[in-house]
């Protein structure tokens, strides 16, 4: 039985749309056969009420952002200022931009993957991706697996497209 990290940066439940209906089967299928750890942007009490003829994984163990995370220094800073200097001393970089995926589950990650020996860490988003290097740190050993419901690189350039385009008609 393999122990594995599901980062889900979203509510899933009642599955409604394609999204929330992969990362609910996900999970339903993994519980059968492993330990699953799933971080979930949904209250733990909305996951395990029965809707819609779907009953959420009962082994399933549950962590969200709402849990309350250690005070830090960064608390005492106003809210942007505080965020964004949080996120760059716990990626170690002045570039980029502040992902809040990284400021709301870096202490759920911390506090599983300290705990517990994860064998593999699937992230459901490519936003999700940020907290990789977090799980190679802690524990480099465990598999780390991207697996989303949308080809994100297309949906991303036809943004692009769709903002270029907006733009030479103006």
């Amino acid at each position: 039985m393999a122990r594995v990290m599901v980062l889900i940066p979203y509510s899933i439940f009642p599955p409604r749309n394609g999204g929330q209906l992969r990362a609910f089967h996900l999970l339903q299928e993994l519980a059968r056969e492993h330990q699953v750890y799933a971080i979930i942007f949904q209250p733990e009490y909305e996951l395990r009420q029965p809707r819609d003829d779907y009953q959420f994984p009962a082994s399933v163990q549950v962590y969200g952002p709402a849990q309350t995370p250690p005070p830090t220094l960064f608390d005492w800073l106003p809210a942007r200022l505080g965020s964004a200097l949080h996120y760059r001393w716990l990626q170690r970089t002045w570039q980029g931009p502040a992902s809040s995926v990284l400021l709301d589950t870096h202490h759920l990650l911390r506090h599983i993957l300290e705990r517990h020996t994860i064998d593999v860490a699937i992230f459901t988003t490519i936003s999700s991706m940020v907290v990789a290097p977090l799980v190679k740190q802690l524990r480099p050993r465990t598999i780390r697996i991207v697996n989303t419901e949308n080809i994100e690189h297309h949906l991303l350039m036809q943004a692009i497209q769709a903002c270029n385009g907006n733009e030479s008609k103006q």
